[in-house]
């Protein structure tokens, strides 16, 4: 704090000499205090306003810090959650009794018997009730390495 003021002192009276030297005109009282006005004025306005600025731009920082935190959290969870939806769907369908029993059976895939698939997927309780809209691609490999894509929509 003495340093500060010890230099404000050295530069008031720098001004001072400069503004009252001798031998040259000099400036009047009242062009002087006016100066001297608006420098003591001025200075504090600016040091709160850097300082409140600096404040308001280090709050809008953190919020949107926190604010992109929550956004990514909710997304992650979301992704989490669609993502435990399909895999219970597809433990669900691959260990439905229709699904084995077409899996054990090495027919040969026909359109026929991909639809008659296709609707007992679709016939299975809760499955339309939960995925209302929704498209899906069952990929199949039977055990004569046959492989069957069946897909369709659930709306």
């Amino acid at each position: 704090m003495y340093r500060i003021r010890n230099y404000f002192t050295k530069a008031l009276s720098q001004v001072w000499n400069l503004l009252t030297r001798h031998g040259q005109k000099r400036i009047s009282i009242r062009s002087l205090l006016t100066l001297l006005f608006v420098f003591v004025s001025v200075v504090p306005t600016l040091l709160v306003g850097f300082y409140f600025y600096n404040q308001s731009a280090k709050t809008m920082n953190e919020r949107i810090s926190n604010y992109s935190n929550q956004i990514t959290g909710l997304t992650a969870e979301s992704i989490g959650s669609k993502l435990a939806d399909v895999e219970a769907y597809s433990i669900e369908t691959a260990y439905s009794d229709r699904v084995q029993e077409y899996m054990l059976d090495p027919v040969p895939v026909n359109d026929w018997s991909r639809n008659q698939l296709l609707s007992s997927i679709r016939q299975d309780s809760g499955i339309k009730v939960a995925r209302q809209n929704e498209d899906f691609i069952v990929t199949l490999l039977n055990p004569s390495q046959q492989q069957t894509i069946i897909y369709g929509n659930y709306g």
